[in-house]
């Protein structure tokens, strides 16, 4: 009946809407068949002829039906493990990009499996792809919390990427798990190693810094009001610094002076005089903070 409609309307060129609604009817009854593909077609077809906001949200909605669809269909825990052993072997011979392409199967034969997440995550990080890397750890934890290798590779990512202190809690949460992991003590020893070098390092790239002033915890820190004045007491070498009982007066400098050079600080005086205040002022605010 669609069809004819479809022929009768072609041939005496019709509303195009009665075309639109003929080719609609008959979507409408592939995809209550099953056939998705060519409901999809259809579809298509009508908003050729006619376009309406409704269609196209139907045809999204198929499509992505369509491929879950598909995606249910491929699924197969054998084949899924098949794959990821072919991966192991590819690992084991130091073929980084076989490797993912075979865990890459297997996580599309079985997406449930945190083995398939985590082995690719380190054949990832061989290819010092460790955004993708640390992705895939994460969605290994998601799919098991426990695993303890995934929470080592993630840390280890933490270490490269200069994330020390992530790193750590990272490497706590695999030491829960198995406190006697081989080499997961040395990994934590070196991390802390590497924070108590960059602590002495005053010398900070632009790089590093740009990373450490876009830390969540670091900038809710610095954008409480006392920080300003801490700047302006280190940037112009106040005697305050070493008391810090009282806030003290306002410096006889010209306040735009100060502020100028707060923004220009070279050296590790300057940069000691600002991390004592810091400290102080992370004290006392946590005093304040704490409950009664």
């Amino acid at each position: 009946m669609g069809n004819k409609a479809i022929k009768l309307v072609q041939s005496t060129r019709g509303d195009l809407k009665f075309l639109a609604k003929a080719y609609n009817r008959l979507a409408s009854i592939q995809e209550k068949k099953g056939n998705l593909a060519k409901a999809v077609e259809l579809y298509k077809e009508s908003m050729l002829e006619y376009s309406d906001a409704k269609i196209k949200d139907k045809i999204k909605a198929l499509e992505k039906k369509r491929k879950q669809s598909e995606a249910n269909a491929y699924m197969d825990p054998e084949k899924a493990e098949a794959a990821r052993q072919r991966g192991n072997v590819f690992f084991k011979q130091s073929k980084w990009p076989e490797a993912v392409k075979e865990y890459t199967e297997a996580i599309k034969r079985n997406p449930k499996d945190p083995k398939s997440f985590a082995n690719r995550a380190a054949a990832y990080s061989k290819l010092m792809a460790f955004t993708e890397a640390k992705r895939d750890a994460e969605k290994c934890l998601q799919l098991d919390p426990k695993f303890v290798k995934a929470w080592i590779r993630k840390g280890q990512i933490q270490h490269l990427e200069k994330e020390y202190h992530k790193a750590i809690k990272s490497f706590e949460k695999a030491l829960e798990i198995d406190p006697k992991f081989p080499g997961l003590t040395k990994l934590m020893m070196d991390t802390r190693m590497a924070i108590q070098k960059r602590n002495q390092n005053t010398d900070v790239n632009s790089k590093e810094q740009q990373r450490v002033l876009n830390d969540p915890e670091i900038r809710a820190i610095l954008q409480d009001p006392e920080m300003d004045f801490i700047f302006e007491e280190g940037a112009s070498g106040s005697q305050h610094l070493k008391g810090c009982d009282e806030r003290p007066g306002q410096s006889q400098e010209n306040p735009d002076t100060v502020r100028r050079r707060r923004h220009t600080l070279k050296g590790p005086e300057s940069t000691n005089k600002i991390l004592m205040a810091m400290s102080f002022h992370l004290k006392k605010f946590c005093q304040k903070k704490r409950p009664r």
